[in-house]
């Protein structure tokens, strides 16, 4: 993981009730369904047209990375604005190994690649959120827009609908879905 994601734009986005209308780049998927939810007109450019699809006007703003990844890109220069911290999205990256070779492993290993893959998890989300800092000092604070957790709760609540409605996709899919709102109601997000 790599900390929650900005949204750099070229005009603030306050609440959701900004985003209609907007035209954004959002990865296909999950997220797409969410903003498409929010009247957001999306667009699934791959990564490397994000920076000039936001120069040229194809698109007023971005759903990509955290702060520091956006601005590091500069996309801080043609779409000023960022909700941060950012409003959604934590996303993950997988660490996979072949059941039959874990299980083959020594105990030891196994214990070694645990702590590794959480060390690994810790060091990604501490740089990112360094970065992160090291931008926010960098901009004009009236660029940077601090939703409140109304605001906040608002957007879940549309997002709520969307992880349902994909829960029913598979059986591995309520799964998570169930985990992740007895987890989020359990830390009061819900």
């Amino acid at each position: 993981m790599w900390g929650a994601e900005s949204i750099p734009s070229k005009e603030p986005l306050r609440s959701i009730a900004d985003f209609k209308g907007i035209k954004m780049r959002a990865p296909e998927g999950m997220g797409a369904a969410i903003f498409r939810r929010l009247e957001v007109g999306v667009s699934t450019l791959p990564g490397t047209e994000v920076y000039t699809a936001l120069e040229r006007g194809k698109i007023e703003a971005t759903d990509w990375g955290t702060l520091g990844m956006n601005d590091e890109l500069g996309y801080g220069k043609i779409a000023p604005y960022a909700i941060y911290p950012g409003i959604h999205s934590m996303p993950m990256a997988d660490l996979s190994i072949n059941l039959e070779i874990w299980n083959s492993l020594p105990d030891d290993l196994k214990a070694i690649l645990e702590i590794a893959a959480r060390e690994a998890n810790r060091d990604s989300l501490g740089l990112n959120a360094v970065l992160d800092r090291s931008f926010v000092a960098k901009r004009d604070p009236s660029t940077l827009i601090n939703w409140g957790s109304a605001e906040r709760r608002e957007l879940r609540a549309v997002a709520q609908e969307v992880w349902l409605e994909w829960s029913e996709k598979s059986e591995l899919a309520k799964r998570v879905y169930d985990s992740h709102i007895a987890f989020m109601t359990s830390m009061g997000l819900l």
